[in-house]
């Protein structure tokens, strides 16, 4: 290392021209001192990061052969940085200046290999000004340290006043008291912007959050014996969850109920790390160092050390023999499977039938939608923790609610013994939004190895937190709204069923509402990627009935050029999408091509049949043959209907071409339905079924007396919170009201007909934006009804949907 200790260095330089440190504070309610934005971007870090960059791409030169290192093995890990969107070049020229064609891959490099010195000098700093190497330093440390001299070395050279501005600034971070925190979060967020860390998938788990999940499974200060248990985090990123442990420890020591000496120790070597990329390892040791040496310093211990308990390793590879920890915590990633590198998925897909948490096969497995969480999650658990060993991670919702996927992870047990885990605590952060800039559905579950699951388990939801409210100290008690409930298995007899969650009362309602549904949900018109082909836009009809029309290319995906046709009315029907629709109210704006029967479903109408009935049709069709070609939203057994007719779509059926219909948006807050009738496209054409797109769910009905009562039963509030109980973050699937079990239409049932009546007057008072209130009292008592759900139950069902 060619840097000093930042103790003995820079007396002459001006912290003030490099570093721009905010000197505002903010307190939490807990009276945790909370720093808003702990750093901004300095003028020395830019010139680094530029520098690094450059040198990224000189051919011949030490860190292009790193370069070209580190993007192969993040490649196989991450898969290409930028493969879900593009990155404006604006964002990295904030950070880059004047760089012409800025490239994704170089900038993250740049910016993490800078992490990697800075925490490598903090590292430095914190065992005296020594070398790492003289202190019997992890394999991490060693790794680091090659690459660490090299960016040394180019500093000197290029940059050399940053380095007394690091120094200065490392020098100035050892003086602070205060509680631990992960002291690289705020650095990599100003850094790089923030369309650039969602674009390469870069979250960070809040500190507040971290230390409540570990707190809420048993590690807390208040309680000494609770901190001498060996913790591990499978996927430890820069380790803010064990950094949330050390400042338990920290407080334990303040508390008195715990010497320095041992909370040294357990740093060294009770805490456990392992990531699979070597910065976010190094990045770990460096704030756990930080707290032993702080450690040290308040309690006057010596010798410095450097915790040992961090792995530079893929963690999904170590399983049989790993050691047994007694907590596993963390927040694993959270990616399809299907999106992760080819190299990554073949190295660990046996993974999954060995754990006993996918066995799908067929259609079924060409529909799955898998996400890694659960692979970490089932892979910790059976080989990390040990047999009375907790847990405590923070996961996607769509782990516990997918009525598609997660199925066999859902068992809780594990391996060809089936060996049993208990989930005791689900805790909501859907409305919390814990993480910046995004609003991922967000649960956390906490429980113990080696019991079953059982129902239902306690279910916390969260109200909107303040982020910068929540407290870093003291009782780690979160400051906001919170509401308990109660989780149960959406199927009661299906153990790998999706779940239903809720207030304990809604909960053993719901129960009285479950069954079959004697209606079939589906899923609307689906073009397979090109919308801009068959959406048109009506420009009147000609003498002869033929249409004038043009395709709309606004908001499509795909670009496909603007064109102007005559065609025949034949296959062109009255379009749905989900912005045409709203409670008890629908508007079709557009029309669509669908050249598709009721007869042929799934099997497009022939090429020669169109030739023949439709030739204008066919025309327009045709010089979109390319674009329809290339369609990727095909699965392999719909793909046999492509290759028979170009013009193929999908989510056709019998279904799609009733006259009465019942729908819904797919994705929605709310679950909110409409009955929808034939509708005219044009002044001087009759009546036609409306097609629904994909983004509506749709149930076909025979008559409008049926639809009105499937869509009055289906707007009862006790049908709509069981709805919401089970929704996957805001998408309402056919499955979530497969199981309610709505009885079939019966016409000689005066509560089916008066459902019918009220749902057809509400529509009719919607129509003309009059009042529904009356009508909403006595449609609630007449679905209660169905299932002898009082009226007093039904109402308190509304008042909780709000």
């Amino acid at each position: 290392m060619s840097g000093q200790c930042a103790e003995g260095c820079g007396r002459d330089f001006d912290l003030r021209s490099s570093a721009t440190k905010v000197s505002g504070h903010e307190h939490s309610a807990s009276g945790a001192h909370y720093d808003r934005d702990r750093w901004r971007m300095r003028p020395h870090q830019g010139d680094i990061i530029c520098a690094l960059y450059e040198a990224s791409s000189d051919d011949g030169g030490a860190l292009r052969a790193d370069f070209d290192q580190w993007a192969h093995e993040v490649a196989a890990v991450r898969g290409e940085l930028d493969r879900k969107k593009k990155v404006p070049p604006a964002q990295l020229k904030s950070v880059l200046g004047a760089v012409d064609e800025p490239d994704l891959s170089r900038f993250v490099y740049s910016v993490e290999r800078y992490m990697l010195a800075r925490a490598y000098r903090l590292i430095v700093c914190c065992v005296g000004g020594d070398d790492p190497l003289d202190h019997a330093a992890p394999p991490v440390v060693e790794k680091a340290a090659p690459i660490v001299r090299e960016i040394d070395a180019l500093l000197d050279r290029l940059v050399p006043g940053a380095q007394k501005a690091e120094a200065l600034e490392i020098a100035a971070l050892l003086s602070e008291d205060g509680p631990f925190a992960d002291l690289f979060q705020s650095e990599f967020m100003h850094l790089v912007p923030r369309q650039v860390r969602h674009a390469i998938g870069s979250y960070y788990t809040p500190q507040w959050l971290a230390r409540h999940v570990i707190r809420s499974a048993g590690y807390r200060c208040e309680d000494a014996e609770s901190l001498r248990k060996s913790i591990i985090d499978p996927a430890c990123g820069s380790g803010v969850f064990l950094v949330a442990a050390a400042e338990e420890i920290r407080q334990a020591v303040v508390a008195g109920s715990i010497d320095s000496h041992e909370a040294i120790h357990i740093i060294d070597t009770k805490i456990h790390g392992i990531d699979v990329e070597l910065v976010p390892c190094l990045l770990t040791i460096a704030s756990l160092t930080f707290a032993s040496s702080r450690l040290r310093r308040e309690g006057r211990v010596t010798p410095p050390t450097i915790p040992r308990g961090i792995s530079h390793a893929d963690s999904l590879e170590e399983r049989e023999g790993a050691t047994r920890v007694d907590l596993v915590v963390g927040n694993p990633p959270w990616v399809n499977w299907e999106y992760m590198p080819a190299e990554y998925r073949k190295k660990h897909s046996a993974l999954w039938p060995a754990l006993g948490i996918f066995g799908a096969t067929g259609r079924v497995m060409g529909y799955s939608k898998e996400d890694i969480s659960a692979l970490f999650v089932a892979h910790a658990i059976h080989f990390r923790l040990a047999g009375d060993g907790s847990f405590g991670f923070v996961l996607p919702e769509s782990l516990l609610k997918s009525a598609s996927n997660h199925r066999d992870f859902r068992r809780f047990e594990l391996g060809q013994l089936k060996e049993p885990f208990q989930v005791s605590l689900v805790e909501d952060f859907v409305e919390a939004k814990p993480f910046e800039g995004v609003s991922n559905r967000t649960i956390v579950i906490l429980g113990q190895n080696g019991l079953r699951t059982a129902f239902p388990v306690p279910f916390r939801k969260w109200g909107k937190l303040d982020r910068m409210l929540q407290p870093t100290t003291g009782s780690g008690a979160l400051n906001g709204p919170v509401s308990e409930g109660m989780a149960q298995l959406a199927s009661a007899d299906d153990a790998s069923s999706s779940w239903s969650t809720g207030a304990a009362a809604g909960m053993e309602v719901h129960r009285r509402l479950d069954g079959a549904n004697a209606y079939k949900a589906r899923t609307g018109l689906f073009t397979g990627g090109a919308n801009a082909v068959f959406h048109l836009r009506l420009n009147g009809r000609r003498e002869d009935g033929l249409l004038k029309v043009e395709n709309v290319v606004e908001r499509a995906r795909r670009v496909v050029p603007q064109v102007e046709a005559v065609i025949e009315p034949r296959h062109v029907y009255p379009f749905l999408r989900g912005r045409d629709v709203s409670q008890w109210r629908s508007q079709a704006e557009l029309a669509v091509l669908l050249p598709h029967t009721a007869d042929s479903k799934m099997a497009a109408v022939s090429i020669s049949d169109l030739r023949e009935s439709a030739p204008r049709t066919l025309a327009y069709l045709e010089q979109f043959r390319g674009i329809l070609g290339e369609r990727k939203g095909f699965s392999a057994w719909e793909e046999k209907y492509r290759a028979t007719d170009f013009y193929a779509c999908q989510r056709v059926g019998e279904y799609t071409f009733a006259d009465w219909k019942v729908v819904w948006r797919y994705i929605a807050k709310v679950f909110t339905t409409a009955v929808v009738g034939p509708v005219t496209i044009d002044a001087n054409c009759a009546p036609q079924p409306a097609i629904p797109n994909e983004k509506l769910m749709l149930i076909a009905c025979s008559s409008p007396e049926e639809a009105y009562y499937v869509g009055g039963v289906l707007a009862g509030s006790v049908v709509v919170e069981h709805v919401h109980s089970r929704m996957v973050s805001t998408q309402i699937s056919p499955s979530i009201v497969a199981k309610i079990g709505v009885p079939r239409w019966d016409p000689s049932s005066s509560v089916h007909r008066q459902i019918s009546e009220v749902c057809a007057e509400g529509h009719r008072r919607v129509a003309a934006e009059d009042d529904v209130t009356s009508l909403l009292d006595e449609l609630d008592d007449l679905v209660a009804s169905l299932w002898d759900v009082s009226s007093a139950e039904a109402r308190a069902a509304r008042q909780r949907l709000g």
